[in-house]
């Protein structure tokens, strides 16, 4: 017979710990987000949240939207993430709630600490203004409210569901698999007409987003699954993405313990059905590309829940288990810490000691306009430290930026005097700066007189290339030429000067071709440009750009990108 008394007294103590651990963990956060620089993606994105629009060429705007707020409300470092510790510290509270909710034993709230204060994921996103914040606090909501959804097929909780999973989407593209693998997991949920009312409502919330999609062209859509992606297969993306997945989900063994958890009710099969799906479908995904270690981050939500009801389960653990959990929480602590002093270099996240990379600029460049080739993160954080606007220009051997669709700062570096900065060497004659960053990069300095470019205002449209061309054939091809200049812009650049270049490469073999033609940015209307095709057959991908005489080595994108098939 249940002793309801106590029962009722271990709930209420288990939400009081709850609480007590979210203030913690909040009130870490906050000390967190304002002495740790930012760090290196978050710049990049208050950057765009001085552009704000209903999509972004490699994200959603929710992150964007979230620094807009928080930067209205209070200054530097502290401002740009205020909203995503805010919903980061409850990612942590949810997440330990729906534990409690789904465990049948006497909660170890030192255990739950542990693996959860120990998940490098789930801190970095705790205070870190980039998209996978909020899409772990929309991820972990949903679980929370599809978990009432299966139980009780209420309004308030369809209307939840309705809200939060444009929110997800809103936040980053990962979110779909959630939602796809939830209902993969449970088809029955297919039957209740409530389902199709969430799936309206997210549907009318989402509506901006697919709209500016179609106005851009589709321009995300094009850059996240085909052009920022090899399509070729390559063994080694399996293996790194294999080692990488094995070594982040250590050394507690999380991803083999929530596999190896057997559910006791629909919402656990769900979970498992996520955590197994994610991890398959970015497998599947090296066949294309590489894959991101951080991409996986959506599965931990459901991998931390289904590790601890696994440990609960067995009731005990061993002490080498209880040994790693302590350690991986002591390595996540230190980790934390070296972001706010700086003790070590961590690739991908703190490699870039901003505050002084900037600084250093400032003084060496005397406050001439600057242009970034190569870049985005350095720009970006030279914009928020320095409160100078700057420019950035990705060669075709990197992928794009936003900064290849902000016209305004292109506009502001025309026909002055500017230093570029590059990350290597530009030719052997080239006279430059070279500028060391302690625990930063290496950078030269090369000052440009008179610079002047168009890769953010002007298109080059295709008209005639064909899925399929021949083999070392001559070939025509028709072009459109899209100028975003007034009279007194093109005369400000100075149009003359510029050449027409098609760039190909083999997807395969990755020999590159390029085609030269003349130019008058003045013209409208059809151009052609004369080509004799590869002699190798295969894949290629074609790229139009738009090169100034003067500056051979920049070499940005003018259109999107082109794929064809020579036979």
């Amino acid at each position: 017979m249940i002793n309801y008394p106590s029962f009722n007294k271990l709930a209420f103590n288990g939400e009081k710990k709850i609480l007590v651990v979210f203030i913690c963990f909040f009130l870490l956060n906050i000390l967190q987000a304002v002495f740790t620089p930012l760090l290196n993606d978050e710049a990049y994105y208050w950057v765009f949240s001085q552009n704000m629009d209903w999509g972004y060429l490699d994200h959603p705007p929710l992150i964007a939207f979230l620094i807009m707020l928080s930067s209205r409300v209070l200054p530097g470092e502290i401002g740009v993430r205020l909203f995503c510790v805010i919903l980061g510290s409850f990612t942590f509270f949810f997440l330990f709630k729906i534990i409690i909710k789904e465990s049948k034993a006497e909660i170890n709230c030192v255990r739950i600490v542990l693996l959860l204060g120990g998940s490098i994921f789930l801190n970095l996103y705790s205070f870190l203004a980039i998209p996978d914040t909020p899409l772990l606090f929309f991820g972990v909501m949903f679980f929370w409210f599809f978990q009432k959804f299966l139980k009780e097929d209420k309004w308030q909780n369809v209307l939840a569901l309705g809200l939060v999973i444009p929110l997800l989407l809103y936040s980053k593209y990962h979110g779909i698999l959630i939602i796809g693998f939830s209902v993969l997991a449970y088809p029955e949920i297919l039957k209740r007409k409530s389902f199709y009312l969430i799936f309206l409502i997210a549907l009318a919330l989402f509506t901006p987003y697919i709209y500016w999609l179609i106005e851009n062209d589709f321009r995300t859509i094009r850059f996240q699954f085909l052009e920022s992606r090899s399509v070729e297969f390559d063994i080694n993306n399996i293996f790194s993405y294999v080692g990488e997945q094995f070594l982040i989900t250590g050394p507690i063994i999380l991803l083999l313990f929530s596999i190896l958890y057997k559910p006791e009710n629909t919402f656990q099969k769900v979970l498992k059905y996520n955590v197994v799906g994610i991890f398959i479908f970015f497998l599947f995904s090296t066949f294309k590309g590489s894959v991101y270690t951080h991409w996986t981050a959506i599965a931990w939500l459901p991998m931390l829940i289904l590790t601890y009801l696994y440990m609960n389960q067995k009731n005990t653990i061993s002490r080498l288990i209880k040994s790693l959990l302590i350690l991986n929480f002591l390595i996540v602590l230190v980790l934390r810490l070296s972001l706010i002093f700086n003790w070590f270099v961590i690739m991908n996240i703190n490699n870039q000691n901003p505050k002084l990379l900037t600084e250093t600029l400032r003084r060496e460049t005397k406050l001439k306009p600057l242009v970034f080739q190569d870049m985005y993160i350095e720009p970006s954080l030279f914009m928020f430290y320095q409160k100078q606007n700057c420019f950035a220009i990705n060669n075709l051997g990197h992928k794009r930026t936003q900064f290849n669709y902000w016209a305004k700062y292109e506009k502001e570096v025309q026909g002055k005097t500017v230093n570029l900065i590059s990350p290597s060497k530009l030719n052997d004659s080239s006279v430059e700066i070279k500028i060391k960053i302690k625990n930063g990069g290496t950078y030269f300095m090369n000052m440009m007189a008179d610079f002047r470019s168009c890769f953010t205002t002007v298109e080059v449209e295709a008209m005639n290339l064909n899925n399929k061309i021949n083999a070392g054939k001559n070939y025509t091809i028709q072009y459109l030429l899209k100028c975003n200049l007034n009279n007194e812009e093109k005369e400000q650049l100075n149009t003359k000067g510029f050449i027409l270049i098609l760039f190909m490469i083999n997807n395969r073999t990755r020999e590159e071709y390029t085609y030269r033609g003349p130019l008058d940015l003045c013209q409208s209307g059809k151009s052609e440009l004369e080509i004799v095709v590869p002699a190798k057959k295969g894949n290629y991908r074609c790229t139009f750009l738009i090169n100034n005489e003067k500056y051979p080595y920049l070499m940005g994108f003018n259109s999107k990108t082109y794929y064809i098939r020579v036979e």
